[in-house]
């Protein structure tokens, strides 16, 4: 489900898999949790793609659609992958300075000391 302030490729998504194998608008609005406003503007957009038809007052993905939500599944693993790396490298980071911080305090109280 999406809240405020997403992107344009997240709409898209969340259209496509609420979409699955034929979906309403309504139900599609609901599962994507947008306002009617969205739905009709990224609907359009996604049918325009060719990443969803219309068949009757069911919206369907079409193969397009499909191979798209997979690729984006794929992009979407390597990013987490890679955020959660990152955040892995800013926290060692982290400790890496407060042994430098560590070291210089005890070499300054060391060199007041011999004073």
């Amino acid at each position: 489900m999406l809240g405020k302030n997403y992107d344009s490729l997240s709409l898209v998504v969340a259209i496509l898999d609420a979409a699955g194998s034929g979906s309403t608008k309504t139900n599609i609005m609901n599962m994507a949790n947008l306002s009617f406003k969205l739905l009709k503007k990224y609907l359009a957009i996604t049918l325009n793609l060719g990443f969803v038809k219309e068949k009757g007052t069911k919206y369907m993905l079409t193969d397009q659609g499909r191979e798209f939500l997979t690729r984006f599944e794929h992009f979407q693993d390597k990013y987490n992958k890679v955020e959660r790396e990152l955040s892995q490298l800013m926290i060692e980071r982290e400790i890496m300075e407060q042994i430098c911080r560590q070291n210089s305090r005890q070499k300054c109280c060391a060199s007041v000391l011999s004073r």
